[in-house]
């Protein structure tokens, strides 16, 4: 082997190496990406849900309560008024409040079933965690951008993935650097 072809050979496998890198380093970012959106779709723990079905429960009961006076004024006038509007308030009002409990375990045990396998956490968890992973990603997209430079300056072509931060790829490298 000549040296021009030993050159040559070096030149390609540091290309190889290169690209090797910055494709780890992307599928890392798709990695944390993944786990960004079950963050953002991680249910609030179930004690809060619960909580949330119980001040939907009142607020049902208490939109439609009857006008009860009608009846004990013995003037079937002054009978409570129905109208498609207020008819659906009245009777989800009724059926709220004589039959609470069964709709309110009805109503629980389907919420249970959309835990089960499923993350929850506190809105402040949520937030920390979302926090953590753009942090990840961001220092990711840093390296990657450095990688992609670094090649660029030896001659090398790598193309920037769809969704690389616009941030980023025009940050100087003195900024890049500082990033790092």
């Amino acid at each position: 082997m000549t040296v021009i072809d030993k050159l040559f050979k070096r030149a390609r496998e540091t290309v190889s190496d290169f690209r090797a890198e910055v494709a780890a380093v992307q599928e890392k970012i798709a990695q944390l990406q993944e786990e960004r959106e079950a963050v953002e779709n991680m249910l609030v723990p179930f004690e809060d849900a619960t909580q949330s079905l119980d001040r939907w429960l009142d607020e049902v009961e208490q939109r439609g309560l009857l006008p009860l006076g009608g009846f004990t004024s013995g003037n079937s006038g002054d009978w409570p008024r129905f109208s498609e509007r207020t008819a659906d308030a009245y009777l989800s009002s009724l059926i709220a409040g004589a039959m609470r409990e069964p709709i309110r375990q009805y109503l629980l045990d389907q919420i249970a079933d959309r835990y089960e396998g499923r993350v929850s956490g506190t809105r402040e968890e949520k937030a920390r965690r979302l926090d953590e992973i753009d942090t990840q990603i961001f220092q990711l997209c840093v390296r990657e951008e450095r990688l992609i430079r670094e090649a660029q300056s030896f001659g090398m072509e790598i193309v920037r993935r769809i969704g690389a931060p616009a941030e980023v790829m025009i940050a100087t490298d003195a900024s890049l650097e500082a990033a790092a």
